[in-house]
């Protein structure tokens, strides 16, 4: 028993010894002093058991101890090393994420800035001619003026919504989702757009049965109005809109949203989730804010976003979120 303790010890304390040029060094030299007294003894003749003794312990204590102290030391340092680089590694993440929240808000402010400016001139031309000449003008002109005025202020109403949208997916910090029924989700979104729904005539059909998917409530409502409102907006006339979904590879769910529209190009398609890029279909509305937003919301639920759409052939966008519940 006691042979097979010994053993073990004597292969590790072998291996610690030879683990590293230094300790071969220091063994080495231990080695040497032994060599030296044998020489000793082979020249004189003579021989002092208690100064071998002694010198023999005080190589090996010092043999031990003064190679373990070096190594530990040079361990620390190359601990100090790795942590350093973790260290500049990170300030770097941080500067480059610090680098592009600058650019990203630089293009925010000028994406709210183009999309405010055009509704809110429409609405102070439209608002001093009135305010000029609504006593000489027929009703019906009156009244196509202030519809005019009403529709902008929803446009303009609408980006406001947005950027509170993005404000609080900004501050927000961990949410923790939960399984949640699409179909209840998406009629929420729905009864949200009801005027846009009679006044486009759009033509909605919703799959019987949508699997369940776990995700924040209020951004997936969110995300809903602005795919419902974007196939509303620039689908056929009268927009006819299917909405599905299916299952997904690693649990995920995949929901998506089909229009009856004019297509997108692949120029288009590429740059239509970009951060605060502006699309333009009709050259005078565009997706602006949402779209950007959306894909931030899918990103941190743990899903992606992409669109399938061809010129002439209508558009397909969808989004995926995880079966299983998560904090994100």
């Amino acid at each position: 028993m006691r042979e097979n303790t010994l053993k073990p010890f004597l292969t590790s304390e072998l291996s610690k010894a030879l683990d590293s040029p230094l300790r071969i060094a220091m063994l080495a030299w231990f080695v040497s002093v032994l060599i030296a007294e044998a020489l000793t003894y082979f020249f004189t003749q003579s021989f002092n058991l208690t100064t071998f003794v002694v010198t023999s312990v005080t190589s090996i204590i010092v043999t031990y101890f003064i190679s373990d102290a070096i190594i530990s030391y040079r361990q620390t340092i190359e601990e100090k090393n790795r942590q350093l680089q973790r260290l500049y590694f990170d300030l770097q993440t941080a500067n480059q994420q610090l680098k592009n929240q600058n650019q990203e808000l630089d293009a925010f402010a000028h994406t709210v800035a183009h999309d405010l400016r055009t509704p809110l001139s429409i609405v102070m031309g439209h608002g001093a001619l009135l305010s000029k000449a609504w006593q000489t003008r027929p009703p019906e002109k009156v009244s196509e003026e202030l519809v005019v005025i009403t529709d902008t202020a929803k446009k303009m109403s609408n980006i406001v919504d947005d950027l509170l949208l993005l404000s609080s997916l900004r501050a927000e910090g961990e949410v923790t989702v939960i399984p949640l029924n699409m179909e209840y989700v998406i009629k929420e979104a729905l009864r949200r757009l009801d005027y846009m729904v009679a006044s486009y005539d759009a033509d909605i059909h919703i799959a019987n049965s949508l699997p369940a998917a776990c995700g924040y409530q209020p951004w997936l409502e969110e995300i809903w109005v602005n795919f419902l409102s974007n196939a509303i907006k620039y689908g056929g006339r009268p927009p006819q809109i299917e909405i599905g979904a299916n299952l997904a590879e690693d649990n995920m769910v995949r929901f998506w949203i089909k229009d009856n529209g004019p297509g997108l190009s692949a120029a288009e398609q590429q740059n239509l989730f970009r951060p605060y890029a502006l699309m333009t279909p009709n050259n005078s509305d565009g997706y602006g804010l949402g779209l950007s937003i959306v894909k931030r919301i899918i990103n941190r639920l743990g899903g992606d976003v992409g669109i399938e759409s061809h010129p002439g052939q209508g558009s397909k966008f969808f989004f995926t979120l995880p079966g299983n519940a998560k904090s994100r």
